[in-house]
């Protein structure tokens, strides 16, 4: 291989090389004197990591992620604002929207790759229903919400409405799926 293809100006003293597996260059030089003197360097290419972010995710709103990088011996993430911990190779996203995510790896040479991967925000449905209601003794009430998929009432129901007569204030919540 001819290292000249790999300089950008083998004539100037500082010619920037671009190596794609390793190589000796030899320097030749001339003084004003004719005198002729040579050295030469072997660069070693290293090759960059394999660096994987992982699968992409899908997560609801107000839940985290677990983001685990592999293949290098320090890792990046990118964007940091929505992660525990940026600067480690396994780090807890809470995006508040879809985001896609680049980890930038760096082997023990120095070497660096990068990789990506998207955790999709499910926003959650808007929920409508009363948030307080008043009945006498001996009562019945039905509590109803609406917007979502599925629900779960704090009282074991799957529905989305409940009917209740407790004998004394109670507090009733639902999940919603």
């Amino acid at each position: 291989m001819d290292p000249r293809t790999h300089l950008n100006d083998s004539t100037i003293s500082d010619p920037v090389g671009d190596p794609q597996q390793d190589i000796r260059y030899t320097l030749t030089v001339i003084d004003a004197n004719g005198c002729v003197a040579s050295d030469d360097v072997f660069v070693t290419v290293n090759p960059l990591p394999i660096v994987e972010a992982g699968e992409d995710q899908e997560i609801c709103r107000r839940t985290e992620a677990t983001l685990s990088a592999s293949g290098a011996t320090s890792y990046e993430w990118q964007p940091e604002q929505f992660l525990s911990n940026p600067l480690s190779g396994t780090t807890q996203a809470i995006p508040t929207e879809t985001t896609l995510f680049t980890v930038i790896g760096t082997d023990d040479n120095g070497c660096r790759n990068n990789d990506s991967l998207t955790v999709t925000v499910w926003q959650l449905d808007t929920i409508r229903g009363d948030d307080y209601a008043e009945i006498c003794l001996g009562q019945e009430i039905t509590l109803m919400v609406d917007g979502a998929y599925a629900y779960e009432w704090s009282n074991g129901s799957i529905t989305n409405e409940i009917t209740v007569g407790p004998a004394f204030t109670t507090d009733y919540w639902v999940i919603p799926y």
